[in-house]
């Protein structure tokens, strides 16, 4: 893959190449690649209207997974920079955060009061699938310069602190996962690991270049084994942690078994 394209073209490229391919599945929606392509281009578009262009940071705060991973592809399209907050995190720690990185906007599908005065764009679920949008597609940056990501870590001093990661980067690291894991068409993934975290980031960005499908999971869905047996999972991305969770809430004498999976 070319490394000096902008990040969302994984998902153009799979349109042109299977175009009404299943690539997301997101409780009772089933997402061909042309329809988030579709959307990643309308969310720009919206986010393009609001003022934000190549260059600018984008806060995402977002309590939907579908509509998080949605606007920052569409972010990346425009070459304007993503950072990922969590929903759920307090007032104080938003502002403060919202500060240190120099966001000039904020995408969200939530109401947000009393965050540092800055523009918000808001992303209602249903405009995701309107298709009356016009699309104009000149607002795309081809060549990106600044980072598609910001990625919030800490340093030795155990400070927090602020690591860019350009498209091009990203595109190496997606790369790197070709050399550990062997995906296809065919697969089916899904990570438990919320999209604000860089990780699922990667090895979903990596399932979609590979024309697979994959599965995102709610904070709110209860048996998420159930919605993985649905769509016959074969890849699993998760922590320690986060089996755990789920293990302990399934009934001794269950019998659900993800007999598809292969990793």
């Amino acid at each position: 893959m070319n490394e000096n394209i902008n990040i969302s073209e994984i998902i153009t490229k799979q349109a042109h190449l299977r175009s009404e391919s299943t690539a997301i599945y997101f409780g009772e929606e089933v997402i061909s690649y042309q329809q988030l392509d579709s959307m990643i281009w309308k969310v720009s578009n919206r986010l393009y209207e609001n003022g934000v262009r190549s260059g600018d940071i984008v806060a995402h705060i977002f309590d939907n997974q579908l509509m998080l991973f949605v606007s920052m592809l569409s972010t990346a399209r425009l070459g304007a920079t993503v950072f990922s907050i969590f929903a759920d995190a307090p007032l104080l720690l938003k502002n403060e955060i919202l500060s240190k990185v120099n966001a000039r906007f904020i995408s969200t599908n939530i109401v947000l009061f009393d965050i540092n005065k800055i523009k918000k764009v808001e992303i209602e679920s249903k405009f995701l699938f309107d298709k009356s949008k016009h699309i104009n597609e000149s607002i795309k940056d081809s060549n990106p310069q600044s980072p598609w990501l910001i990625i919030s870590g800490s340093g030795t001093t155990g400070k927090s602190k602020f690591i860019p990661v350009t498209h091009s980067q990203f595109i190496s690291r997606i790369a790197q996962y070709n050399e550990l894991f062997d995906i296809s068409s065919s697969d089916c993934i899904s990570s438990l690991t919320n999209l604000d975290f860089a990780t699922p980031k990667h090895q979903l960005l990596h399932a979609l270049s590979h024309g697979a499908a994959i599965i995102l999971l709610d904070k709110n869905v209860v048996d998420k084994i159930g919605t993985l047996l649905k769509f016959k999972i074969s890849v699993l991305y998760s922590v320690v942690v986060h089996l755990e969770q789920i293990i302990k809430h399934i009934p001794f004498d269950s019998k659900k078994v993800l007999k598809s999976l292969k990793l």
